[in-house]
């Protein structure tokens, strides 16, 4: 070989090195050179685009959650005129990312867009807190109720600075996200799956943000005034800044590709012009360029579709299809990927038009956003009630603390159980879309009659007089636990529903769809927490100072916007068809198996009857392999001599397939793992009683500020929100080499370890109730039905642990059931966990009965008498923990002997 042949071959290995440095995509670096993979984006860079958003969020969400008050309170606004300035200004703020958008895409790039932008806010956000802070800038103080208004000077000021902040979000909002997203080479497929855990932690920094702002700085603003309320956001608005800029040197950039608005109206103007020729039927006739690049620069071709047919070149027409049909993609553009392969689902969905679903239209994270926003008002709305029920049945309805803990423990227990009704009509007729919607119906109607019930004076029982506390009447009563109940039946349809409905938007064919589904369950459960952070705050906080009418309404409104926001994203999800009643089809099983209990199973399953074509009995239901557990309902599959004399093998009441069979069995086989969640159910059901029953016996004030017991269940949301992260990032990769597991703990691991926890957290309850009772007894009060000076805030542990063991136990329980469902049966298998919350809740309530019977006879106060200085709480919360313990004992067993689905 010659000195020229092996320089050649140096040169080609040398430009295949440094092709593999760079990255695929054609990002550059800050210098605008190609970008080195280990230098640039990927996970190095997003903290500073993480912490810019989170930032952000804090400034935005510090100015606009208590935006309203401040311009009823100062500058003496009426309550329409500033709901209605509030809602032009949030709208102008989402609606202004538009022109960012153009920037980015067309001109400036992404980073500079941030960059100038995120300038223009933060000035906005000065102007703001000038406008606050100034004396002159503001209207005098009411006299009484003579409220001065505010004259042109100061109205004009404040209102400049918001709708320069509402321009600001216009290029953050728009861009942060994607920027964030072109950090990692999606030529490169380590990379690609690490973008969508980023869009994760992205949606994390957010919430995290708005947590900080929707509780600290609204309480700064209400305690120690709106300038420094306002200044704080603005010094983080500033800070974000900084943290942006910080990270330029590592990020990836993306050159703008011109302008897409331009190249749609190009293929407007050419349609228009050429209206007059008709369409070729083969596609390849349409005019494209010859190489890859399509005629917006460096943007990739895409395929012909034939609706919207129109003239001009494949990629035009579908540039404009795409901005027709889906206007919504402004700041969800990471939700929008090029879905390559299969036009179609390979699942069996069809969309809203009852077509087959096309991959790149429907589902998918592009559906889930109005999903996820649904669960996450629905939560609030049912959290807004739950959590601080207990208290309005002891102060307003004035009910004793027993009587009241079982009344929402037999409550809440319904609201769990009702969803087997939701399954069943889900699975068998309706379909999981019209389930939610009518339920949904149910539940807001449900709400609306519980609000007028609190509302209403003549609805409510006189106030107490001294200790003299007059009952409610029998109309008072039955309206209020009407309405409990109505939005119990509501819930039957959207708990069951909601969960399997989200996880049908991926496609359980295509490989990337399952990964992306295991991600939607942690974040379906994260908007769950989140709903469930601002009723324990916020919600809980208005019903305890403003009223129970407003306390009781503001879920009421979240439940509309629930509503809203599912109907919202129709034309995007992907439906399932009913495929028959479940019940219907076990009940087939168990009528054949009896009729046919004389005949004897075949050694060989082969011979078991089962259908040739790849359903089973139930439509659209892939086979299942056969187990060998379980012989006697296999009768039912076996084929008679009847059976072979008629030759008619369609009636699945004489003759079911091995799928039917092994239905039947999966479900059995689930019974003992769903049974030891009711144990667990009922340690969680203390969190909205006895909890805030023992809260409120203890020393509620932090300083001069009195804190709602309730709101100390916010801590069980902090903890999930805190171990959510940690499980994902830290303990899943070190179970991961140690297990070798790619999921790093197996799901019955995870629920393992919740159950242990709930042992923690009701010994962490019992030694509370311990401490506060020595302190009543040293302090003489024990007869004395007042609180015991001991911090409320020592019911943080409990409420921690608490968190934690939902994080392990719930998800690990919502991916069980789904994953290990038959598919005829994956409703009605992920109400499951519901009904053992019900079953958890009607336990609780039915151990306070007998424990109250059994403590308070020969005329003692027994554990829980409503003066708990008398009672002993604590002996209750070890009688808890017992149960947790044996429990968790109980789940060991019957997870090493469960045996996992297996499909044909």
């Amino acid at each position: 070989m010659g000195s020229a042949d092996i320089t050649e071959l140096d040169q080609g290995f040398l430009q295949d090195e440094r092709s593999k440095q760079h990255t695929g995509d054609g990002s550059l670096d800050f210098r605008w050179k190609p970008a080195i993979k280990h230098n640039t984006g990927n996970w190095r860079a997003c903290p500073f685009i993480l912490g810019n958003e989170c930032c952000e969020r804090l400034a935005f969400f510090g100015i606009a959650t208590n935006l309203v008050t401040y311009l009823t309170t100062k500058l003496h606004e009426g309550n329409v005129s500033a709901a209605r300035n509030v809602s032009i200004w949030q709208g102008t703020c989402y609606l202004t990312p538009l022109i960012g958008a153009v920037l980015a895409d067309g001109y400036w790039g992404r980073y500079w867009t941030i960059a100038v932008f995120s300038m223009i806010y933060f000035l906005g956000m000065c102007i703001l807190t000038v406008s606050a802070s100034v004396p002159s800038l503001k209207p005098a103080e009411c006299l009484g109720s003579v409220c001065p208004p505010a004259s042109p000077v100061q109205y004009y000021p404040l209102y400049f600075g918001l709708y320069v902040i509402a321009l600001g979000t216009g290029g953050v909002k728009a861009c942060v996200l994607s920027f964030g997203a072109d950090q990692f080479d999606d030529t490169d497929s380590k990379e690609r799956a690490k973008k969508a855990s980023f869009f994760n932690w992205y949606y994390f920094s957010i919430n995290l943000g708005a947590i900080l702002s929707c509780s600290f700085i609204v309480w700064v603003q209400d305690n120690s005034g709106w300038g420094l309320g306002f200044g704080l956001p603005a010094l983080f608005m500033g800070l974000s800044i900084g943290i942006f800029f910080s990270g330029t040197s590592l990020y990836r950039f993306q050159k703008p590709m011109g302008s897409p608005i331009t190249r749609m109206c190009q293929v407007v103007l050419a349609s228009v012009r050429k209206q007059n020729l008709v369409v070729p039927e083969d596609s390849s006739l349409l005019y494209e360029m010859p190489d890859k690049i399509s005629g917006v620069e460096r943007s990739h071709k895409l395929m012909h579709h034939d609706d919207l047919s129109m003239a001009s070149t494949n990629d035009d027409v579908r540039e404009l299809e795409h901005g027709l049909l889906q206007d919504e993609r402004g700041q969800q553009d990471t939700f929008l990927e090029d879905e390559r392969g299969e036009q179609h689902t390979g699942d069996g969905s069809v969309d809203f038009k009852g077509r087959p679903s096309i991959k790149h239209k429907t589902g998918n994270w592009k559906a889930c956003p109005f999903i996820l926003g649904n669960e996450c008002c629905e939560r609030l709305a049912f959290f807004g009630i739950a959590t601080n029920l207990v208290t309005y049945l002891t102060t307003k309805l004035h009910e004793g603390n027993v009587s009241a803990a079982r009344n929402v423990g037999v409550w809440q227990g319904t609201c769990y159980l009702t969803p087997l009704i939701g399954a069943v009509l889900a699975d068998g007729y309706w379909g999981r879309y019209w389930t939610i919607a009518v339920f949904s119906m149910i539940y807001f109607l449900g709400m609306c009659i519980l609000t007028i019930s609190a509302s209403v004076p003549s609805l409510k029982p006189a106030k107490c007089l001294g200790s003299v506390c007059p009952p409610a009447s029998p109309l008072q009563y039955y309206l209020f636990y009407f309405g409990l109940y109505v939005i119990a039946l509501g819930t039957g349809g959207v708990k069951s529903c909601v969960s399997p409905f989200g996880a049908d938007q991926f496609d359980e064919t295509d490989s990337e769809g399952s990964a992306k589904k295991a991600s939607f369950f942690n974040w379906y459960y994260f908007s769950i927490e989140l709903g469930a952070m601002v009723s324990c705050t916020f919600v809980v906080w208005v019903q305890d100072n403003l009223g129970w009418g407003l306390g009781f309404g503001i879920p009421a409104l979240f439940m509309g916007l629930s509503v809203g926001s599912f109907f919202i994203g129709t034309y995007l999800y992907r439906f399932q068809k009913p495929k028959g009643s479940p019940l219907t089809s076990m009940c087939q099983v168990l009528f054949a198996s009896v009729r046919k209990r004389n005949l004897v199973v075949p050694e060989d399953s082969s011979l078991l009857y089962e259908t040739p074509d790849k359903q089973s009995g139930v439509k659209e239901s892939n086979k299942l392999m056969h187990h060998d557990d379980m012989r006697y309902f296999d009768k039912a599959a076996v084929v008679a001599d009847s059976d072979n004399r008629s030759g008619d093998r369609s009636n699945p009441w004489k003759l079911c397939t091995v799928t039917q069979v092994e239905e039947l069995k999966i479900l059995i086989r689930m019974l003992p793992i769903w049974a030891t969640g009711i144990i667990f159910s009922a340690v969680y059901a203390q969190m909205s009683t006895l909890f805030v029953e023992q809260g409120t016996m203890m020393d509620t004030y932090i300083g001069s500020f009195k804190l709602s017991p309730a709101s100390l269940s916010t801590f069980d949301v902090v903890s999930v929100v805190f171990w959510v992260p940690v499980y994902d990032r830290i303990l899943v990769p070190i179970a991961r080499k140690i297990t070798g597991r790619k999921m790093g703990f197996s799901v019955f691991q995870r629920i393992g370890i919740g159950h242990f926890i709930s042992v923690l957290c009701m010994l962490s309850a019992s030694i509370v109730e311990i401490k506060r009772l020595q302190l009543a007894r040293k302090l003489d009060l024990v007869d004395k039905h007042v609180p015991v000076p001991l911090s409320v805030l020592w019911q943080i542990p409990q409420n921690f642990l608490l968190g934690a063991s939902e994080v392990f136990t719930l998800i690990g329980q919502i991916e069980f059931f789904y994953d290990q469902s038959p598919d005829a049966m994956r409703t009605l298998c992920s109400a499951l966990p519901l009904v053992s919350f019900s079953l958890g809740n009607y336990l609780s309530s039915f151990m306070l009965t007998v424990v109250t019977y059994f403590t308070t006879r020969g005329g003692k106060p027994g554990w829980i008498p409503d003066n708990l200085n008398e009672g002993h709480l604590d002996y209750f919360f070890q009688l808890m923990s017992g149960l947790c313990l044996l429990n968790t004992l109980l789940y060991i067993i019957a997870a090493k002997m469960y045996k996992q689905k297996k499909r044909s």
